[in-house]
């Protein structure tokens, strides 16, 4: 962190997004090797599995939502940033009636 960034975690988000009655973060400038990240979903993909083989650790099953959309999506669309990164770009469009995200 170069000392004007915030971290959080998925409780943070989760609450932020119920608050203002969003569906999801959708955030960019920062790179990506991909040019996206879906943030969250590997936890949220435990805690389902912990959730049905009856053995929840340490995540809190209440945080647990089934969502189409994950909570934040990283975008960032300048691919080889600076000219070293070699990171993929990517951009992002959303189908309203589906939810779903589709990377160009």
């Amino acid at each position: 962190l170069r000392g004007c960034s915030v971290s959080y975690g998925y409780a943070a988000a989760k609450n932020f997004l119920e608050e203002n009655d969003l569906l999801c973060i959708i955030r960019a400038h920062a790179v990506q090797e991909g040019g996206y990240f879906r943030h969250f979903e590997d936890s949220l993909l435990e805690c389902q599995k912990s959730i049905d083989d009856g053995t929840i650790n340490d995540f809190d099953p209440s945080l647990y939502i089934p969502r189409k959309l994950p909570a934040v999506i990283t975008v960032f669309s300048a691919p080889n940033y600076c000219g070293r990164y070699g990171n993929r770009g990517a951009v992002l469009t959303l189908e309203w009636d589906e939810l779903e995200p589709k990377v160009l």
